[in-house]
Formats: structure tokens, sequence, C-alpha cells
């Protein structure tokens, strides 16, 4: 059976996510998520030069606030309204916008572009256009972060989000550490660190650092 479009996928995961909304909000307000991102907020402020930071799909909403609250002037987009309604209850001072990144133009440039468990929606080639876009949006000397989970193999499929009640079906990228700094070649980021860490569901995720040169 072929792979669908981008664009059925896309698709797919606007449906997905507002459907996923409220369970991503009851899971925001885990303590121990928030030292962990509030920690990674604080970290990021160290290396960034300016103020202007720019979340690609918001997930837990988490994110954007603590980076509001480290200094930062924070941005948000994503496919799924609900995420964006959900991102501005809780950072009320941020900006979003509702819509495929690929497809917004931001008009400006900025100092940070954190993208939280967002790359791995697409296949390589995708991700790949995707992170050229970033670096255009990026200022000079600015800041990628992105993370996933870390995986022994890699492979790109439809598969359950298994830890949610109802298993809801998602494409997905499994990254390696190689397979996930791969995907900065031809970009003109400079790869900077990356960093495996313990989450409070028991995944080993991966932080990147890469730099806009």
């Amino acid at each position: 059976m072929p792979m669908e479009t981008l664009l059925q996928r896309q698709t797919h995961h606007q449906y997905l996510y507002n459907a996923l909304a409220d369970e991503y909000k009851k899971r925001a307000m885990n303590t121990l998520v928030h030292d962990q991102l509030i920690e990674k907020a604080q970290t990021l402020k160290s290396v960034v030069s300016g103020n202007q930071a720019l979340e690609i799909g918001v997930g837990g909403w988490q994110m954007n606030k603590c980076l509001h609250d480290v200094g930062f002037e924070t941005s948000g987009i994503d496919i799924a309204d609900q995420m964006i309604e959900n991102a501005k209850c809780l950072n009320p001072s941020g900006h979003f916008f509702v819509g495929d990144y690929l497809k917004t133009s931001m008009n400006k440039q900025y100092d940070l572009v954190a993208a939280l468990a967002f790359i791995h929606l697409f296949e390589q080639d995708e991700a790949h256009e995707i992170l050229l876009k970033i670096y255009h949006d990026l200022a000079q000397n600015g800041v990628l972060h992105l993370t996933t989970t870390k995986e022994d193999h890699y492979e790109y499929a439809k598969i359950a989000k298994g830890d949610y009640w109802d298993s809801y079906l998602r494409y997905r990228a499994r990254h390696t550490p190689e397979s996930f700094i791969w995907l900065l070649d031809g970009t003109g980021f400079v790869f900077e660190h990356i960093a495996t860490e313990d989450g409070v569901d028991g995944k080993q995720r991966m932080s990147l650092i890469a730099r806009k040169k």
C-alpha cells in the first residue's frame, strides 16, 4: 500500500492533534515536566544572543510559557487550532499562528527556533525542507533546538501513539542519534551538541542544538 501524500498526512495530523489537545493539556500540568522544561529554557537562554523565540508545534504548551518566563518574546505555530487555543491560555503574552509552518511566511527572523517532538512527524526529505525554512527564518547566529525519542534503528511508518488512551495512529520517524544529526546535512546549520536525557515517562529523549552561521 503506497504511503499517503504529505498533504494527506498533514490533514491526518491536524485531526489527530486537535483530538489530543485536552489530553495534552492535562499532561502539561505535570510539575516534573515543567521543571525539566524550565531548565531546558534556561539553558537555551544562555546560548542564544537575542530574545525572539519561535516554537513550531506547541504541543503541551509549557515550553512556550517557559521560554517566556526566562526572558524570550515568544511566538508559536501549530497546524491544530485547539493546541494554539490552549497555548494562548497558558501564555497570553505569546504571538500564535494556526497553520502549516512550511506554507506560512513568518515575516521576521528569530534568535531561537524550538521544535520539540515535531521534526519526527516527517520523512527525511520533508524534514530537510522544513529545516531549510527554519534556517531562513533564523537570524544570523540563531539557534535551532530539536527533540525526539532515541531509538536503535531508523524507520518511518504509521504507528500507534500507544501511551494515549485511544492508541491514535500517527506518522512517525524513529531516529537514532546518527539519523537525527544527519537531518542537518546540507541545510547550512552547524551542529553543536546532542544530549540524551530520561523523560518523566520513562522514554529516552534526544536534544539537539545547531546554529546558523
